[in-house]
């Protein structure tokens, strides 16, 4: 925890299957995760914690970050004309079960159960009436529902509008578009130490970068630097 990495003293032969380096920001509770195709999910890294610090740590959930950009795309919109929303594993509460989001969705969580429904999905628009859906209200929906997905059941989550009456109408996918950031690997069938210490280096760099504007959009209340 908090440590450089370590050389695993392996032979010329050996190496790591998969491995998965996270970066926690402790000033704005951003953690980034290394993803891998076969190596540990965010939800690994939360059961991890669970496991090895359950006497330090109560409770750990994992909610994805939307691309600021994006975000500014909804609120550049003057008219919103459909919204679309898909989640799964309703069943039994799931992320229905959140005091915020059964604020927010009303009956839903009943209707799922009732019906014995394990996916819902809905999509409110205007159809052929002119004006808008209300932006401030899909926002707060859509805020409630990504912080009660700890699991990834939310699958779809989009808007489609335009900022200005002589636009086509565009479409904002938010799930697709979290913050994902890029780095270049190394061209080598293992990667030693050093390597690996400069991919996380590279990560977090770019990181530092777009932090301000994550800050900024989410709200997030500084405290002092990681």
């Amino acid at each position: 925890m908090g440590d450089q990495p370590k050389d695993l003293n392996l032979d010329d032969d050996e190496g790591l299957g998969h491995y998965t380096s996270f970066f926690y920001d402790s000033s704005n509770g951003i953690i980034l995760v290394q993803l891998n195709r076969n190596g540990i999910t965010a939800n690994g890294v939360a059961k991890y914690f669970k496991r090895n610090f359950k006497n330090d740590i109560n409770k750990v959930q994992f909610n994805i970050v939307i691309n600021p950009s994006e975000i500014r795309k909804l609120q550049q919109m003057s008219e919103i004309r459909n919204v679309t929303l898909s989640v799964a594993r309703v069943q039994g509460g799931g992320i229905l079960a959140n005091d915020e989001v059964v604020r927010a969705v009303g009956e839903l969580r009943g209707i799922a159960d009732k019906t014995n429904a394990d996916t819902i999905s809905i999509t409110l628009g205007m159809g052929y009436a002119p004006g808008s859906l209300r932006r401030n209200g899909i926002w707060t929906m859509f805020r409630n529902l990504l912080r009660a997905d700890t699991h990834g059941d939310i699958k779809k989550l989009e808007v489609t509008g335009r900022e200005t009456d002589e636009e086509a109408l565009k479409v904002i996918d938010f799930i697709t578009n979290k913050v994902v950031i890029e780095v270049t690997l190394p061209k080598a069938r293992y990667f030693d130490v050093n390597s690996i210490d400069g991919i996380i280096r590279q990560a977090i760099d770019k990181y530092r970068i777009i932090k301000p504007e994550i800050t900024s959009t989410y709200k997030v209340k500084n405290e002092p630097d990681e």
